[in-house]
């Protein structure tokens, strides 16, 4: 890798999502923005995003969530759906409450911990982010009671905790609270809960937006009809029970919408899409200059051959290559598969830079059937 910054590689199969590299996709950038914000105006929102596997989808949701820890806009919690969940609940625990615990807690103890407060008022509080629900609401007071008393990391805040998540608990442990959490109803109830908690006004007296992302949603197209419609109801009655400036975000990797299955109670609700789209063989030569000048790989950040270690002419004719040859697509994801053997392969051989565009046309040969998509 001796072109690049020391074990900094830029042709990996997937680009680091910190990596600002938008390939000048300016209307996603716009998109993106236009979902941020639209929260200022008080709605809420399900946006459908998808792209072709490799298209940078989760890249553009991982810069979505960047901006908004950046600028301190709202809560993003983003997690990425690697199986078929049993139900609902399961996807709940693993792709929310989880991830959204620290961000929760910071914003509980703001608003339903002040001392000054006394403990009628904080009933009435918590009732309120609860919606009465009973177990909910003693389980808050009680985690409350907690950490003024022990602190967060004491034992019984671990056992709350572990309550919240369904997880058993011995008999003492749950007379504190009610009954176990196992329906996916109980953690709807809870998501809600969360969710209204982390959309109370701050100290600054306003209410901040929570972003849920839920990636690779693709994998609930495989689920037995039944199973799919018992999901999606989650997601519906999630997003019927949010308050205002809640954005739900179900993102696809297909190629159309059309691929995606939602129940049209579910589809109703689609107010804004993200479709990140195949980048074109001008923005697939900005794509390769973004990548390659990039000050996290570049050695050199002031160097005048933008696409170092091609130059334009070399980067030109891979993306016409691509372009042109049949069975490729032009996504981010194949433009750095292609350049990783042909970068490598010059550097093993010794070969001066810039990589001239014969050497690339060479090379490309032997590496086509790798870039071949399946349909």
């Amino acid at each position: 890798m001796g072109y690049f910054k020391e074990g900094e590689w830029p042709y990996t199969i997937t680009s680091v999502e910190e990596s600002e590299v938008w390939a000048d996709q300016s209307d996603l950038k716009k998109k993106v923005k236009a979902i941020i914000d639209s929260t200022k105006y008080n709605k809420k929102q399900l946006v459908l995003a998808w792209g072709y596997f490799g298209a940078g989808k989760t890249h553009k949701l991982h810069q979505l969530q960047k901006i908004i820890v950046k600028k301190n806009i709202g809560t993003c919690i983003l997690g990425t759906l690697v199986d078929s969940p049993k139900n609902f609940g399961v996807l709940i625990k693993q792709l929310f409450f989880s991830l959204a615990w620290d961000q929760f807690l910071t914003k509980f103890v703001e608003n339903l911990c002040d001392v000054m407060d006394s403990e009628d008022e904080i009933r009435e509080k918590i009732k309120k982010v609860t919606k009465q629900d009973r177990d909910l609401t003693q389980a808050f007071l009680k985690l409350r009671n907690s950490i003024l008393t022990v602190g967060y990391e004491h034992s019984d805040v671990t056992q709350i905790y572990q309550w919240m998540r369904g997880e058993k608990l011995n008999k003492f442990t749950r007379e504190w609270f009610g009954r176990q959490l196992k329906e996916d109803r109980d953690f709807v109830n809870l998501a809600e809960s969360m969710n209204r908690t982390l959309l109370l006004k701050g100290k600054d007296g306003t209410s901040k937006p929570v972003f849920w992302i839920v990636d690779d949603c693709q994998f609930l197209n495989a689920m037995p009809d039944k199973k799919l419609k018992m999901i999606q109801k989650g997601f519906k009655d999630i997003f019927d029970m949010a308050p205002n400036k809640f954005v739900l975000i179900l993102s696809y990797a297909v190629g159309t919408s059309d691929e995606i299955q939602l129940l049209e109670d579910l589809r109703s609700r689609v107010s804004n899409h993200l479709e990140v789209h195949p980048l074109t063989p001008q923005t697939a030569l900005t794509y390769i200059k973004e990548l390659n000048s990039h000050p996290k790989y570049a050695k050199n950040p002031n160097q005048t051959n933008k696409f170092y270690p091609l130059n334009e002419k070399s980067a030109r004719t891979l993306v016409d290559l691509l372009d042109k040859a049949p069975g490729i697509r032009l996504l981010p994801r194949v433009v750095s598969l292609a350049l990783d053997p042909i970068v490598q392969a010059a550097e093993e051989e010794n070969l001066k830079t810039p990589i001239p565009s014969d050497y690339v046309s060479k090379k490309f040969k032997q590496i086509k059937a790798i870039l071949t998509h399946d349909d």
